[in-house]
């Protein structure tokens, strides 16, 4: 019997079976379905917000903006989910929250879907060369061209005049900017990283055109006082503000809104003061307080009127954001808002590294300062633990990371720091991880 078996697997595929022969788009979910809704919303989001992973209610809060479909239960729209992953049509993160994505075939049959709606004439070549081109050139729509995910690495410049300065808020964002100093220019999007930033956009290419947009030096976390105390207790702040400092952006801002005296709050009236300080002192992040919703218009609108004074004579180019958080970027050189959507989004898939920042960045009286200089001196928790194991005394253990300088400054880790940092991974007396040939 396994003689046949092996004799089977090794016989060659009919031609019928030939992946190259399978017909592309033999699926095609009719315009009132799911499935259809699903496909083309998560394009749209793709094509004209610059987001290519989705969080579950970020697409149904697509579906809900962009479809032109009479379907409008969530339910039934999500239902349809499940098949479009089966047929290897939309992609899946696994984690806590896992994140949705287009496959390529997915995202050439939401061209297709869209290329039908509107009357366009479409090819189904089966050409090997042809067939990543299943849409005329000529009849393609307008505005859903695609765009160039790896614009950043091709330099462009924006001269003098030629751009327009943009606030961009964060459609999740429940604020309503109202200029008393003429008008302004402001647009609601999704937000990889932030609540509000400031774009450089040229005047002269298509409004659905992306691509040429740049950020400016400025990235906005708006936090009333409260969320701010909650974030602070359930572990949402640090992320937030480890996301903000490796935006790239050089110049990121806390606007903090100080509602009065604290409710039923996990954390002291004081231990948020500190939290403050830290964020000013330690991490090196603005901090700006304002009253009232009212207060923070008048802020965000006072922001673009200089930005716009401060860039009305310069001219911009573009970079990488490696160039720019190496610091070998010039003050007029500015990533892309595609780089800055796409590498600026929540971390899912964490590395190794990754990991022992956040467990580091936990204990208390550590800053984000001295988790990058713990984590370049030990990269891994398990470089850590050799380190300890080669120390000759319990004092060299809790010393370890004392002496290690914080750049651009003459501080040190300090002894108290690396005592915690020691006192939380130090294995209690009288255990020890057992070798292969200790017995069970």
């Amino acid at each position: 019997m396994p003689a046949i078996i092996s004799r089977t697997l090794d016989m060659p595929r009919p031609h019928f079976m030939s992946q190259r022969n399978k017909k592309r788009y033999n699926y095609i979910p009719p315009p009132s379905s799911g499935a259809h809704v699903i496909l083309v919303c998560m394009f749209k989001a793709e094509q004209n917000e610059l987001i290519k992973n989705l969080t579950k209610q970020q697409v149904l809060d697509y579906c809900t903006r962009f479809s032109q479909s009479g379907l409008k239960d969530n339910s039934k729209i999500w239902a349809s989910m499940k098949g479009l992953l089966d047929k290897s049509l939309v992609g899946r993160h696994i984690a806590r929250d896992p994140l949705y994505f287009l496959l390529d075939e997915g995202r050439d049959l939401a061209q297709k879907l869209l290329a039908l709606a509107e009357g366009v004439e479409v090819v189904d070549s089966q050409d090997e060369a042809t067939r990543d081109a299943q849409i005329l050139p000529s009849s393609q729509p307008s505005g859903l061209a695609a765009h160039n995910w790896n614009d950043a690495d091709s330099i462009f410049e924006l001269e003098a005049g030629s751009y327009e300065i943009v606030l961009v808020i964060d459609q999740r964002e429940k604020i309503d900017i109202v200029s008393l100093d003429g008008p302004m220019k402001i647009e609601n999007r999704t937000l990889a990283c932030g609540d509000f930033i400031w774009v450089a956009r040229p005047k002269d290419i298509s409004p659905s055109d992306r691509t040429r947009d740049l950020v400016l030096d400025y990235v906005i976390e708006r936090k009333r006082l409260d969320d701010l105390a909650s974030s602070i207790f359930d572990g949402r702040f640090e992320q937030q503000k480890l996301r903000l400092l490796n935006s790239g952006v050089r110049r990121p801002v806390y606007l903090i809104e100080d509602i009065g005296a604290l409710r039923a709050s996990n954390i002291t009236s004081s231990g948020l003061a500190q939290a403050v300080v830290n964020i000013l002192t330690h991490d090196g992040i603005g901090v700006e307080k304002v009253k009232n919703s009212a207060h923070a218009n008048d802020y965000l609108t006072s922001m673009t009127k200089c930005l716009e004074k401060l860039y009305s004579n310069m001219k911009l180019i573009s970079c990488s954001q490696e160039r720019l958080k190496s610091g070998a970027a010039s003050k007029n050189e500015f990533m892309t808002f595609s780089e800055f959507q796409t590498k600026g989004a929540k971390i899912t898939n964490w590395t190794v590294r990754e990991m022992f920042a956040k467990h580091l960045i936990q204990i208390t009286g550590m800053s984000d300062r001295r988790v990058a200089v713990i984590i370049k001196e030990y990269p891994t928790l398990s470089a850590l633990m050799d380190a300890y194991k080669d120390c000759n005394s319990e004092k060299e253990k809790e010393m370890l990371l004392a002496k290690l300088k914080i750049p651009d400054s003459n501080r040190t880790i300090g002894p108290a720091i690396s005592k915690r940092v020691y006192a939380c991974y130090a294995m209690p007396p009288g255990i020890s991880v057992s070798d292969e040939n200790d017995e069970l």
